[in-house]
């Protein structure tokens, strides 16, 4: 039998990653000029390839030091995660 653990933005919140819709989510920032929504298409990226990709930099930067946290590493040391 298998098992499926399905879990929500507040899990890797708990890691300091903000939430798609909390106050500094990664659907609530856009760039100067555009929405969240239409910074994540491939048109934008064919369009303008590098304000698309400063906006995903400045994203994932801020995700360079995230650890792992209490529910990770439980579903970790059940060998449900890798």
């Amino acid at each position: 039998m298998n098992e499926l653990f399905i879990t929500g933005a507040g899990v890797s919140a708990d890691s300091g990653i903000p939430t798609f819709r909390g106050n500094d989510g990664f659907w609530t920032i856009g760039s100067i000029n555009f929405t969240p929504q239409e910074m994540a298409t491939r048109k934008k990226f064919e369009e303008n390839p590098d304000e698309f990709l400063l906006w995903y930099y400045k994203r994932f930067a801020k995700y360079k030091n995230v650890q792992p946290n209490s529910t990770h590493k439980w579903l970790a040391d059940k060998y449900l995660i890798t």
